[in-house]
């Protein structure tokens, strides 16, 4: 008996080295030697069953056990070794991106050529940025975009200070999203940068003590649009300077036509124009298709577009936080009904009113679109972060960033028809092109047009609160039933601050965060390549709408709960402090310890296949 024991004790050594080394590994030598092992503790195991069987059972049942055991081992290093090498080469390499219809469209189009384009116009972007001067920004940005520039600026003259980027390294553009829609194409890049970020003081021209970012590491998405059809131009455009119609150089007067052949250059009739830029914990991948109620609007309006939409709401963001600041309605006068502006004036007169300074937006989404019998109304939320204070004006020393979701709500009158040319000139006259200063007028000061525009023009009617933005929503999920099936592929549905926003809202459902859950937070953000600060600013809320727009019901959290399991398995581990409060949030879901076993395997799975599904394309990718 001893014997055997002494002759089975290394063969079980030699299949748990095998069995751990072997696992997904390579196809090479080493191999055959755990296979022998196997097959001669099998044996000897049988034998020492039947000669004595007193000792034999019990260690064939522990042998079982431990080879079980070294299997699930070996099962989980290779997973966690997957997801990690996944993550990191989705880091470097851009997503996978179908082009075949864009290609079929415009088969002129170059990808590098175009992402070279897109860098001349990052270093005019942030050279006019620092400057505070937006003339080389203005030929290729939408009005949304430039509105938001614009309003910045103002903010930061009025406060003395300007913002300096030293050492700037733009990293490896790729492509995050390609949509060929209608009316408008549209191509997102990745935009990586390094770079050191400050503030000077105008006055003194020397940096402002404190003012240095910390991080200095940063991704944005830039979207840009195009109208369907137009074809790839054979020289420079909109972001070298040029006019893409006539080639001169590019000179935009009041009406943003071109001084030369008074074209509508930015128009997207002739070449690309950025129209948002959103930070990468934000961005999800998204198309116009699903969005709620857009099929319907389209069979009877085909100009509108969700372009259109979000470049008006972010227009009508900024203008409202200039009417924020100089406590006065003029702003809004052409971007918002009169119902709005009445009642926005009438809380200007608040001596406690908390207006927010330093702002600075994450994302533009559109929720959906309703028709009704006398207004049509169109959702769309905007995610921004600022800073507070009380009185007329916030103060920056002691004050941490919160984040804010506002939905803004969009009224027209019914059954309007949509001009295309003005989709992306939304702060400019629809009478004579001028461009809308934002004055106390009600009419256009060049063709007295009302400043509101016509039948077709969207106005701001209501920024929602909580309580009514969860009704607005119901009853967009009641008219449409494509909201339950809403997707846009990719490996989540919703964009991490939104899954990290939620998973803080529930962490707080007892009106308190304990360190141990900030700790689980902060890791789950690390893995959502979201910043620690962005914890703080979540937890940072003072009972505004700070969560997403869409809070889900029960009906739909296990679909959130599944996506957040994937970002905490990002790497490959769960801490013991993350897996404490997932646990908890699961229970506020009602779901019981089993069930949150069950879930967090499967999202272990989950990530562990769309990661194996990253690589093989990534590899196929490279092979081209």
């Amino acid at each position: 008996m001893y014997l055997l024991l002494i002759k089975i004790l290394p063969l079980l050594t030699l299949c748990q080295i095998g069995g751990g080394g072997g696992f997904g590994g390579g196809r090479g030598g080493g191999g055959g030697g755990s296979g022998d092992g196997i097959g001669y503790l099998v044996y000897y195991l049988i034998r020492l069953v039947i000669e004595f069987p007193v000792v034999g059972v019990p260690v064939s049942i522990g042998v079982a056990v431990v080879m079980v055991y070294s299997a699930k081992q070996a099962k989980a290093v290779q997973e966690r070794s997957v997801i990690r090498r996944a993550r990191r080469v989705l880091k470097h390499y851009e997503r996978h991106v179908n082009w075949d219809e864009f290609d079929a469209r415009d088969p002129g189009f170059v990808r590098d050529a175009f992402l070279s384009r897109v860098e001349v116009a990052f270093h005019k972007a942030q050279a006019g940025w620092c400057a505070q001067d937006l003339g080389e920004l203005a030929p290729f940005v939408s009005d949304g975009a430039f509105e938001r520039f614009s309003v910045q600026i103002e903010e930061q003259l009025q406060e003395g200070w300007q913002q300096t980027m030293d050492s700037v390294r733009l990293g490896r553009l790729s492509f995050l999203h390609v949509e060929a829609g209608s009316p408008f194409d549209t191509i997102t890049v990745r935009v990586p940068f390094e770079a050191q970020i400050a503030r000077r003081s105008l006055e003194t021209r020397e940096p402002i003590s404190g003012s240095l970012i910390k991080k200095s590491y940063f991704v944005e998405c830039w979207t840009f649009v195009r109208r369907r059809g137009v074809k790839t131009l054979n020289g420079p455009g909109l972001m070298e300077g040029q006019c893409p119609n006539c080639g001169a150089p590019l000179s935009l007067n009041q009406s943003a036509q071109c001084g030369t052949c008074d074209c509508r250059a930015r128009s997207g009739e002739f070449d690309w124009v950025l129209t948002e830029i959103t930070q990468a914990s934000a961005w999800k991948p998204e198309s116009s298709g699903n969005v709620p109620g857009l099929k319907a609007f389209l069979l009877k309006d085909k100009g509108l577009s969700v372009q259109l939409l979000e470049d008006r709401a972010s227009l009508a963001f900024w203008r409202k936080a200039a009417a924020d600041r100089r406590a006065e309605v003029g702003p809004l006068k052409s971007v918002a009904t009169a119902r709005f502006c009445d009642e926005y004036e009438q809380g200007l007169q608040n001596p406690n009113r908390s207006p927010a300074v330093d702002r600075a937006v994450g994302s533009v989404r559109t929720r959906g679109l309703l028709r009704g019998e006398d207004q049509d109304h169109a959702l769309v939320e905007i995610c921004w972060d600022g800073l507070f204070g009380r009185g007329r004006r916030a103060s920056r020393s002691g004050t941490r960033r919160q984040l804010r979701h506002n939905l803004f709500v969009f009224a027209r009158k019914a059954g309007a028809q949509t001009p295309v040319v003005d989709s992306l000139t939304t702060a400019h006259c629809t009478g004579c092109g001028a461009h809308d200063e934002g004055g106390t007028g009600t009419t256009c000061p060049f063709c007295e047009a009302p400043r509101r525009g016509g039948d077709s023009t969207w106005l701001l009617d209501e920024v929602a609160t909580v309580r009514t933005a969860r009704g607005w929503l119901d009853r967009l999920a009641e008219e449409d039933q494509q909201l339950e099936g809403e997707t846009a592929g990719g490996l989540f549905t919703h964009s991490p601050r939104d899954l990290l926003a939620w998973a803080t809202a529930l962490a707080q459902v007892d009106h308190s965060v304990s360190s141990t859950e900030h700790l689980a937070l902060k890791g789950l953000a690390r893995r959502a390549g979201l910043d620690e600060e962005e914890v703080d600013a979540l937890l940072a809320q003072d009972g505004e709408l700070a969560q997403p727009a869409e809070i889900p019901g029960p009906e739909r959290a296990e679909v959130w709960l599944s996506e957040l399991l994937q970002v905490a398995w990002a790497d490959g581990t769960v801490s013991k402090a993350e897996r404490v409060l997932l646990e908890s949030m699961t229970e506020q879901l009602g779901m019981n310890r089993a069930q949150f076993r069950r879930a967090l395997i499967a999202g272990r799975k989950a990530r562990y296949q769309n990661s194996r599904l990253a690589l093989s394309e990534q590899k196929r990718a490279s092979n081209k």
